[in-house]
């Protein structure tokens, strides 16, 4: 077929370029955490409407043009930040993009009582999202992943055989089906909202759906063993294993990060069994969700490190009504013969400045690689990074600096033991014990 054809060209290409290279690298784009929010009004209240266009307090601190730390994504911003991306690496090898489209502030009032934030609304933002962000990377395979702001009202996702849950899947697959591409993947995305693809030869990546799993769905603490979860556990096992069996490398993606305290602890504990079995097949996770800008490090019963979990900072800037973040973006690097990850480069803009010069830059950060001053990126090299921001003030300070990207907050006591621990730890006995003895 022409897409065979067409994937083969592609494959012929990236293996002479790599030829032809000194190091045959790849790159590919993490999106997460867009909450645009279509309502944004810059000069509105920030407290009493969240900078939504209505009157509020006339002597209330206004909204900025760019944003508030207290307030989601307006367009404006959103445009910029795929734009700036395009203009770096306009032609990477993947789109990541791992949830949450709508904005936070959904329980805020309108200008108008005519609107009212439902499904609906949730499905619209999502369609302009996926539009955009298609035209913005139109050569580029885009891997999405659904998040607990996908759906209405966020985080409360039904069960599997619900009539609402069913109704979001078929929904949101016919928008992704373009970008998903393969038939059965996308029937697994509309009966389940997970599902698995191969983008390359040799490159598997396993899509998971956190939603019955995260933390903050009330459901999830009811139903701690499944209706939904076990499902998914037991199609993850069976891919991996068939990754196994064909040496494929696989990708995780999810939105939530399936470690405590993000999900619920029977979800912590059943994903790092399976993480540890098929800890030679899966080379890397990738979540969002936080909105920080963090890692896990999986360790086996001696100890060892044997897996990481990437969580990567959000586009919005605000952190449940906390202190906030600047925007920010994520470029991957992965040496594309071996399909590990190699570094990562963080990319922010200033946003209190973007509002006070009226205009937006976006700027390097750092690279993992050289801001740490790693040996390389496997998760030993995590390891002892994670070890280091116990001991070493200097170490964990930059740590910080870069969870927040860049907005100065101060961090001690109970809040450093927690940013510690849940580097390296999974489960919640392990997440607790750490934090017990860190105390």
């Amino acid at each position: 077929t022409r897409d065979s054809v067409q994937l083969m060209l592609a494959v012929a290409l990236l293996l002479l370029a790599c030829f032809e290279a000194a190091e045959c690298q790849g790159s590919f784009w993490q999106l997460t955490d867009l909450h645009v929010d279509p309502w944004y009004a810059p000069g509105s209240d920030v407290y009493t409407s969240k900078c939504r266009n209505f009157t509020g307090d006339p002597d209330a601190t206004p909204a900025g043009p760019f944003g508030d730390y207290h307030c989601e994504t307006p367009t404006v911003t959103f445009d910029s930040w795929l734009s700036f991306m395009q203009s770096v690496k306009g032609a990477p090898d993947f789109v990541i993009w791992t949830g949450d489209s709508s904005p936070l502030n959904e329980e805020f009032p309108f200008k108008s009582d005519d609107l009212h934030m439902s499904q609906d609304f949730v499905f619209q933002i999502v369609q302009n999202q996926t539009e955009t962000i298609t035209a913005t990377f139109p050569a580029t395979k885009i891997i999405p992943c659904i998040g607990n702001h996908e759906i209405w009202p966020p985080s409360q996702l039904k069960g599997p055989n619900s009539k609402e849950a069913r109704e979001i899947f078929s929904t949101i697959a016919d928008m992704w089906e373009p970008l998903i591409g393969d038939a059965a993947a996308v029937d697994e995305f509309r009966r389940w909202g997970w599902y698995t693809i191969t983008p390359v030869p040799g490159l598997r990546v396993l899509v998971l759906n956190t939603l019955w799993c995260d933390a903050g769905n009330v459901r999830s603490w009811v139903h701690l063993d499944g209706d939904g979860n076990q499902e998914m556990f037991d199609w993850a096992t069976q891919v991996l294993a068939d990754a196994s069996a064909a040496k494929e490398i696989v990708w995780v993606v999810g939105h939530v990060p399936m470690a405590a305290p993000h999900v619920v602890p029977a979800c912590a504990q059943a994903w790092k069994n399976i993480t540890l079995t098929y800890s030679d097949v899966i080379a890397m996770q990738l979540a969002g969700h936080t909105h920080k800008d963090t890692f896990t490090v999986f360790l086996d019963a001696e100890g060892t490190a044997v897996n990481t979990l990437f969580i990567t900072p959000s586009l919005t800037p605000e952190s449940w009504h906390q202190y906030g973040h600047n925007p920010s973006a994520r470029l991957f690097s992965y040496d594309a013969d071996t399909l590990l990850v190699t570094d990562f480069s963080q990319y922010y803009m200033n946003l209190s400045k973007a509002n006070e010069d009226g205009a937006i830059q976006w700027m390097f950060d750092y690279s993992a690689l050289e801001e740490y001053g790693m040996h390389g990126f496997t998760p030993a090299d995590w390891y002892t990074l994670s070890q280091l921001l116990a001991k070493d003030d200097a170490t964990f300070e930059l740590a910080w600096d870069h969870s927040n990207t860049r907005v100065p907050t101060a961090c001690t006591g109970r809040c450093r033991a927690e940013f510690v621990c849940q580097s390296h730890t999974v489960t919640y006995d392990e997440y607790h014990a750490c934090l017990q003895e860190a105390n």
